[in-house]
């Protein structure tokens, strides 16, 4: 992991600022760091370092009570949000219940925690690489002016041509293309992927779609997903609803009972890992189709047997929007439920019957060819 970590530390106090810089010299050495800032004592000196693009922070750290008002730092984060910052904000503060920007990532209490705490934190946030994408010169930057070098330039004529023939279309389609094109160079390369991939939570579409997981608001504890078809799911004008009635839906399973049943006569671990291996695999039974536990509920079974249909004004009052199954999962999740319900089966042959003759023929022609 790179140990750069540029910081604006906003704070008023002298006292405070000298600490900070004492701190920042000292957790260098003892953790191999290069923890480099700017300091701003006023709210305006701030708003310009924050303006400067030729400036790039990796976060900011706030004081939230600044010239003897308290509250004033909150201004700094809105300043970030409103100028369309990608990077972390924490407060590290005396004043923590003073906190109201929901830009704010984590508030720090500087009679409880210290300046090295907050540099854990911020690195462990690194970590994750959102820094790293989502900074002013991160990989989706870097993502947007490839495609509009690489892509967009040479078909910029054509894009013209769609707008004086749909005009009112182009700029969704190409922003529509240009999310394609960010997902193609993403999985250039092929890797495992993570279970926090699974799901957009909260959704950022409040309008649900093929793929929404919705809870029932009988307080039975009863999830479900939505299998309708994507082009049913869609809300068209002048009602803004979608062009059926009906919205079909599938019931989530408990995974731990129907697991709990599969291995309660195996003594083995390794053997216990390997049936719960074939469950999550999707290889146990084809009817069930295992989605991962996430903050909203725990790891779940869909069940393609238990189908039922309800209205979609039923869908709006008697269920709570979770989550959305993001893409690819929700694609092969839709791939699976229709081949379960597109089996065409076969009277059954007799097959020991049938066996046994091929298994003679085969000993016949073995003998004839010696």
């Amino acid at each position: 992991m790179d140990s750069n970590l540029n910081l604006l530390y906003l704070e008023d106090d002298l006292n405070d600022v000298k600490t900070f810089e004492d701190t920042i010299k000292r957790y260098n050495v003892e953790n191999e760091k290069n923890v480099s800032y700017f300091v701003c004592n006023t709210l305006e000196e701030a708003k310009t370092q924050l303006l400067d693009r030729n400036v790039v922070f990796d976060a900011v750290i706030i004081d939230i009570k600044l010239n003897n008002e308290p509250g004033k730092g909150n201004e700094a984060a809105d300043i970030i949000e409103s100028i369309l910052l990608r990077i972390p904000c924490v407060a590290f503060t005396g004043t923590p219940d003073d906190v109201n920007s929901d830009f704010i990532l984590e508030k720090f209490t500087k009679a409880t925690s210290s300046i090295e705490d907050v540099l854990n934190y911020l690195y462990d946030i690194k970590t994750t690489g959102l820094i790293n994408i989502l900074g002013s010169n991160g990989l989706l930057e870097q993502y947007l002016s490839k495609i509009y070098n690489d892509n967009i330039k040479s078909n910029i004529w054509q894009w013209i041509a769609n707008a004086n023939e749909q005009p009112d279309v182009v700029e969704k389609a190409l922003l529509r293309h240009i999310s394609y094109c960010i997902t193609e160079l993403i999985n250039k390369d092929y890797g495992q992927t993570l279970t926090d991939e699974f799901y957009i939570i909260p959704p950022l579409n409040e309008n649900l779609r093929t793929g929404s997981v919705i809870k029932s608001k009988a307080g039975n504890d009863e999830y479900y997903i939505i299998l309708s078809p994507e082009c049913d799911m869609v809300l068209r004008p002048p009602l803004n609803r979608p062009k059926t009635e009906n919205i079909l839906i599938c019931k989530l399973d408990d995974f731990y009972g129907v697991a709990s049943s599969l291995i309660q006569t195996i003594t083995s671990n390794d053997k216990k890992i390997k049936r719960l291996g074939e469950v999550i695999k999707n290889n146990h039974t084809d009817y069930y189709h295992f989605v991962p536990k996430c903050k909203k509920f725990d790891n779940k079974l869909i069940n393609f047997r238990k189908v039922s249909n309800v209205t979609y004004d039923e869908l709006l009052n008697n269920f709570e929007h979770l989550a959305i199954v993001s893409g690819n999962y929700s694609k092969d999740i839709l791939c699976r439920f229709s081949t379960y319900y597109s089996r065409q089966g076969q009277p059954d042959l007799h097959f020991e019957n049938i066996a046994k003759k091929i298994l003679t023929e085969m000993q016949q022609r073995t003998s004839s060819s010696v």
